[in-house]
């Protein structure tokens, strides 16, 4: 196993990549909302629990929103060569063995979590993803318990002496895998873990128990989690569904992200209770939602395409003449940017894990776009005498090809609205039927988020 003594040094060219990621990121990214960031507690040790979806943007949106280096562990067989394992070393992220990896490799964790105090003693700051693997589902899974056998062991080296802090991070990504998604990074209350000192000295294995209970409910606090197994699927769409009515139900913005995570969540909350209490009648809505989500697959459309219905005429002519305004901005960006966006593409469709699809877009297109951008450089240098002239018509021609990938999802959500009030002006029963679904499904939210008791409700298994 290579060293990791020396991880913790400073380095020109990790800030220089930091710097591109962080930039990448925000051009990936229709919104990024950061919160409570000021909990992190500051000259104090810190490890860092957020959930785990979305693969390695989990990591990286972890990352970017925090100053100076910040550091990851990962699973051990991403390090089975060399240059791989030097590589992600430099990227600050350290190997955790497991089972599968060879029982005789488990003795290396040890060594590792060694170099792990050794950097919380420095105030560094660690993150563990506490769920252990990624899972593309808007629920919290049972807990490992690396983030506190670390945190009792740095705790134990000190002698009780010296704080160490576990702060939860809720990730929330409206949509995993294409760009243009909002993206809300979280922070939640710091866990004192020096306050389970008696526990720890008298029950270790309780203690270990406590601290992930305490780190489970300070997830759940910061991110959306749907619990019910039987019904996940509908939930997921009712949420989709039903959050601009619960939003406007409780007073929030439904277009400002973390606002329209509470109210799903508060609906979420009010779903699981009904599901609960009636099951024979969610069994009804269940069935619903299914058909409902039958015919968007059928008329490839999405959810906020029906919810804009009746989308008026003259608003969506005065659209798609400013799409013909912005065509050849779009035209120039999609020439120039035609690799940054084509060859990501291939590589996700040889992909099974979709959790994967936007983390290998985003690194891809990140290093591509970086590519690209110095060539154009050259390019432009060559016929340019103004190396500052030669810079901002690179950048322009970069923007335009984030410009040109924005376009083209705006264009098919336009191209949507005119094909859905194509289909209406005909009469089409099936779109009348998924019209008719929607705004039953919408009466059983309205209904729901204004029950106060947990009757029955009578029309929604009409």
């Amino acid at each position: 196993m290579i060293d990791f003594s020396k991880i913790h040094r400073f380095s020109l060219a990790y800030n220089l990549l930091k710097f591109i990621e962080v930039i990448s990121l925000k051009l990936f990214f229709r919104e990024i909302h950061v919160l409570n960031k000021e909990r992190i507690p500051k000259d104090a040790a810190v490890i860092l629990a957020p959930n785990h979806q979305n693969a390695l943007m989990d990591a990286l949106a972890i990352l970017s929103c925090l100053k100076g280096k910040t550091f990851f562990l990962a699973r051990a067989d991403l390090f089975a060569k060399d240059q791989l394992a030097k590589i992600l070393r430099f990227l600050c992220i350290m190997p955790v063995f497991r089972i599968r990896d060879g029982y005789s490799n488990l003795n290396q964790n040890d060594k590792i979590i060694g170099y792990c105090t050794n950097l919380l003693k420095r105030n560094k700051r660690l993150t563990i993803m506490p769920e252990g693997n990624h899972d593309g589902f808007r629920r919290l899974r049972p807990l490992k318990k690396g983030i506190p056998r670390v945190a009792f062991q740095f705790a134990e080296e000190t002698q009780f002496q010296k704080p160490v802090f576990i702060v939860p991070v809720g990730l929330d990504f409206s949509h995993y895998w294409h760009i243009g998604a909002k993206l809300v990074v979280n922070f939640g209350e710091p866990i004192d873990v020096l306050q389970y000192r008696s526990l720890y000295e008298s029950n270790p294995a309780q203690a270990l128990v406590s601290v992930n209970q305490q780190i489970s409910e300070g997830l759940k606090k910061r991110m959306i989690h749907i619990g019910s197994e039987k019904f996940y699927q509908q939930i997921e769409l009712l949420r989709e569904i039903g959050s601009k009515t619960a939003c406007q139900s409780m007073g929030l913005e439904h277009q400002y992200r973390p606002a329209a995570i509470e109210a799903q969540k508060h609906l979420i909350e009010k779903i699981d209770c009904f599901a609960s209490e009636h099951p024979e009648q969610m069994q009804g809505i269940a069935e619903k939602v299914d058909h409902y989500s039958q015919l968007l697959a059928q008329f490839k459309m999405r959810d906020h395409t029906i919810e804009s219905h009746p989308y008026p005429a003259l608003a969506l002519w005065l659209r798609l003449l400013l799409f013909l305004v912005g065509f050849p901005f779009f035209a120039i960006g999609a020439i120039a940017g035609y690799p940054t966006f084509k060859l990501p593409m291939l590589a996700t469709k040889k992909i099974k894990d979709e959790q994967f699809w936007s983390s290998v877009t985003f690194v891809l297109g990140m290093f591509i776009t970086l590519i690209l951008f110095c060539a154009l450089l050259i390019l432009m240098g060559l016929y340019l005498d103004s190396f500052s002239e030669s810079l901002m018509l690179s950048i322009a021609l970069v923007l335009c090809g984030a410009f040109a990938i924005r376009y083209r999802f705006n264009w098919m959500k336009l191209n949507s609205s005119f094909r859905l009030r194509k289909l209406i002006n005909k009469n089409d029963p099936k779109a009348q039927t998924m019209l008719g679904l929607r705004a039953e499904i919408i009466e059983f939210v309205q209904q729901l988020l204004l029950k106060k008791n947990n009757k029955p409700i009578k029309k929604a298994d009409k």
